[in-house]
């Protein structure tokens, strides 16, 4: 997630339509505000989102099995316009000055499928492979990656572009289950598309908007009806504060209690982002998965140093510090770690919970969360034991789950628990008879 661009972004006319190639380089629960704010959009009163699929692949394959429309720049600079129906497949590699697609080369390509067919791309990037469905325009331009201070590295940069709406849908997919409470699923809605619309915003004028990966972003020749029915009752609207988009974190399960934005991202004095209880994992709910983490002081010590956390020195214990920079005296929320060392420039170092948590290993098997205690005890192994996953800030979606199926939560009342003092504003479409009262 990107950090050095503003936490509340003022609603605004995002302006006309991104040209196809302007990606590329520096250029080119409250009651519904009323009346409504207007944003120019590309399709359907929408906005677009340009999904970073891969930013430095090393090669790819390209796959078309239907009727494709491509526009590209060859290197003479010139615009070529065409489409083709053959089902074919051809290698992507980058050429120093763009790609080069089978024969041929480009500065950047466009290409679109236009008869319900996928474009099935795969990429790799540091030995790993992965491929994709794609049933929007596919964006295919060269990029560069510093050779450890040698020169620097032709590679391939690789874009999908969505409309919001249809992005959501992928999004949904990705990151929540489609047999969730309905008002669950819509709070899901709301909070994505926020998230997703202030990255556009923020981003205007750069390479893209969002990674795959920010929100789990699944796209599918079809989606579950529930997951659509999720979106579109809930189109165009997003969640403000002080009539500002603010970034709507959201993680799988908090542990108990929310984290605080500014703690864990220094997101800034947001109050829609402040640490709350939540209806499930903290008692009576009391649901939350507990984890417990062992590792050696010496792989900490070395995943540390890899994320250039630690220069010099052994670890001799960990402390746990919450948001008053207190040591914790049982489990809890952690703002940062404080490493005490036996040797070294420097006795301790502080870092960052969530920046911790992502450099030793963020996964359900290792350090699941910050809500957690340490046991450094006198030996060489350091024990984490914690509850939840991810990093805690904003929308804990088991605890959404929890309260609309058994407290019978509306998704504005969700919304209203998880971002306290936010209102929410339809931003772009039309009120719909299923959207729960919005206007």
């Amino acid at each position: 997630m990107t950090r050095a661009i503003p936490r509340l972004l003022a609603l605004a006319l995002l302006g006309a339509a991104m040209a196809f190639f302007g990606w590329l380089g520096g250029g080119a629960p409250g009651r519904l505000a009323s009346p409504p704010l207007q944003i120019a959009a590309n399709v359907a009163g929408q906005p677009m989102v340009r999904v970073l699929l891969a930013d430095a692949a090393e090669s790819g394959l390209l796959s078309v099995n239907g009727h494709v429309e491509i526009i590209a720049v060859i290197p003479s600079s010139e615009e070529r316009k065409g489409s083709f129906t053959d089902r074919k497949t051809v290698r992507i590699l980058p050429t120093g000055s763009g790609i080069s697609l089978g024969n041929d080369n480009y500065i950047r390509a466009s290409l679109r499928p236009l008869d319900g067919n996928p474009i099935r791309v795969s990429w790799t990037v540091g030995g790993e492979t992965r491929s994709m469905d794609l049933f929007h325009e596919v964006l295919l331009a060269g990029s560069h990656v510093s050779d450890g201070g040698k020169g620097q590295l032709a590679r391939i940069r690789l874009l999908a572009l969505v409309p919001m709406e249809e992005y959501l849908y992928g999004v949904l997919n990705g990151e929540v289950l489609a047999d969730w409470p309905l008002e669950a699923l819509m709070a899901q809605a709301i909070v994505a598309r926020t998230y997703a619309l202030y990255h556009v915003k923020a981003r205007a004028g750069k390479e893209f908007d969002l990674t795959d990966r920010a929100q789990e972003w699944k796209p599918a020749a079809s989606y579950a009806p529930r997951f659509r029915s999720a979106v579109d009752a809930t189109a165009g609207i997003v969640l403000t504060e002080q009539h500002a988009l603010f970034e709507a974190f959201f993680h799988s399960e908090c542990g108990g209690f929310t984290a605080d934005g500014n703690d864990v991202f220094g997101t800034g004095p947001i109050t829609a982002l402040s640490g709350v209880r939540c209806p499930r994992c903290a008692p009576p709910g009391g649901k939350p998965r507990s984890w417990t983490w062992m590792i050696s002081k010496t792989e900490l010590e070395n995943r540390l140093r890899r994320a250039k956390l630690l220069r010099g020195g052994q670890i001799r214990s960990v402390v746990a510090l919450n948001a008053d920079g207190h040591p914790l005296t049982a489990r809890g929320r952690v703002s940062h770690f404080e490493l005490i060392l036996e040797s070294g420039t420097h006795t301790t170092v502080k870092i960052p919970a969530n920046t911790f948590r992502l450099a030793v290993g963020a996964d359900k098997s290792e350090m699941a969360s910050t809500w957690l205690s340490v046991d450094s005890g006198s030996g060489p192994q350091i024990v984490f034991s914690g509850r939840g996953w991810g990093h805690g800030v904003g929308l804990c979606q088991w605890g959404a789950e929890y309260a609309a199926r058994t407290l019978q939560w509306k998704y504005r009342d969700i919304l209203e628990r998880y971002y306290p003092g936010a209102r929410l504003v339809r931003v772009w479409g039309a009120p719909r008879a299923d959207s729960a009262g919005a206007n």
